[in-house]
């Protein structure tokens, strides 16, 4: 039995940070991948880190839905423009990925 092709991922060359603030303060989540289901294809997740301050360096890791707006490939790249719900709210991302050819994700 061969295995199916579910999701693709796609790592950020460059691209908008997500900000928004709570009872906790300000937050910067620097987005670090993209993951999109192939039955799903203008639905993703976004995968973001947040640095945490201490004495021991350590990143907190968020996963947030988000919806493609639009996708303009290129050569060496794709440039996203996603919708992002953070909280009770919505950011709109501009994102430059790069596709990942390590991290597939399959049903065997």
């Amino acid at each position: 039995m061969s295995a199916i092709k579910t999701h693709e991922m796609f790592h950020i060359v460059h691209g908008d940070d997500i900000e928004f603030s709570n009872e906790d303060g300000e937050h910067t989540l620097q987005v670090k991948s993209l993951m999109i289901s192939r039955q799903q294809p203008s639905l993703c997740q976004i995968f973001t880190e947040k640095e945490n301050t201490g004495s021991f360096k350590s990143c907190e890791t968020k996963v947030l839905s988000g919806k493609i707006i639009t996708i303009s490939p290129s050569s060496t790249t794709t440039d996203f423009a996603v919708k992002a719900k953070v909280g009770e709210s919505f950011q709109e991302l501009n994102l430059k990925c790069q596709k990942s050819a390590d991290s597939d994700c399959c049903i065997s």
